[in-house]
């Protein structure tokens, strides 16, 4: 019964060579039946019913015979279907073969009429470079001289301009434009902030180390002592923001420079910010000045002052 099942089981699993061997055990398990019912006086006693089991052993013995025949049959012929592909992918082989040869063939013609015309051309600018080589040379370190003046000065010029630029943004009468154009985006507010905090000196919150280096996120420093890692908005009024920093330094410029009267509405529509972000932003600008009055009574509240919550 247990080796029934097991070719049902196999069978299902698609060996087709399980039905001869589902058919034998059948016989065999039918003139079992057969064998003892007749021994148990349900069915006559007869020649076919004593020698079920018998017949039903050699019925099982010849249906398992046409079993491994189907399994031989079903094995040569996969394996006829086998050498049918192999042979298919070798015809095949050797077409791409002979095809990528026909191909090589003509590359190598092809290459061999390019490299000739290469040559001749080659043979007549190297004739030409040799004649202007020493005028270009001279040139060219005639250029790299005043590049290098060049560069410098406008080095200089630039760092004038920006520190001029920087200047007038705490004048009142600088209009937004300019202030626009002095911090067009947010990498140039994170600069002024990296400079505005730090400059040319560091020193870290938690170790008191004099030593950092640039971290992996941008414009922020590490400690080479405890390797304690600052943001640039760290301790700083822009700490926590939700929207650009570009439109909070709008924001802050507008507070601080522009007329303090305009309505939050104007500073949304000027900024193009959230109205709830503008005015939490611009409570948080007035709390801070509010913090610095008293100590400053006397002295005009610089930006770094506002900015940087240490001053």
């Amino acid at each position: 019964f247990i080796s029934f099942l097991a070719g049902i089981l196999t069978y299902k699993n698609g060996f087709k060579p399980a039905r001869f061997f589902l058919l034998g055990f059948s016989m065999l398990f039918l003139g079992f039946v057969v064998h003892s019912l007749t021994n148990i006086g349900l069915i006559p006693n007869s020649i076919l019913t004593v020698y079920a089991h018998d017949i039903g052993g050699s019925l099982e013995m010849f249906f398992l015979s046409f079993a491994f025949a189907d399994k031989l049959k079903i094995e040569k012929s996969d394996k006829e279907i086998a050498q049918q592909k192999a042979l298919e992918e070798l015809n095949h082989n050797a077409e791409l073969k002979n095809k990528i040869m026909k191909q090589l063939k003509e590359n190598d013609e092809m290459k061999d009429k390019v490299n000739k015309e290469l040559e001749t051309k080659v043979e007549e600018r190297i004739v030409e470079i040799k004649l202007t080589n020493g005028k270009l040379i001279q040139q060219a370190n005639e250029i790299n001289r005043i590049n290098a003046l060049l560069e410098s000065h406008n080095n200089d010029l630039i760092e004038n301009v920006m520190v001029i630029e920087k200047e007038r943004v705490t004048q009142k009468e600088l209009k937004l434009d300019d202030f626009t154009f002095t911090y067009p985006d947010d990498s140039a507010c994170y600069r002024y902030l990296y400079e505005l905090k730090w400059g040319n000196s560091f020193q870290c919150r938690k170790c008191n180390g004099l030593n950092g280096v640039e971290a992996y996120e941008l414009f922020s420093l590490r400690c080479t002592n405890c390797n304690y890692v600052e943001s640039v908005t760290s301790h700083t009024l822009f700490h926590s923001l939700k929207f650009s920093i570009q439109k909070a330094f709008k924001i802050l410029f507008i507070t601080t420079t522009l007329n303090d009267d305009l309505t939050i509405d104007e500073i949304v529509e000027m900024t193009g910010t959230k109205r709830t972000s503008c005015f939490n932003f611009k409570q948080k600008i007035k709390e801070r000045i509010g913090q610095l009055k008293p100590l400053h009574k006397r002295e005009v509240i610089s930006w770094k002052q506002i900015i940087l919550n240490d001053e």
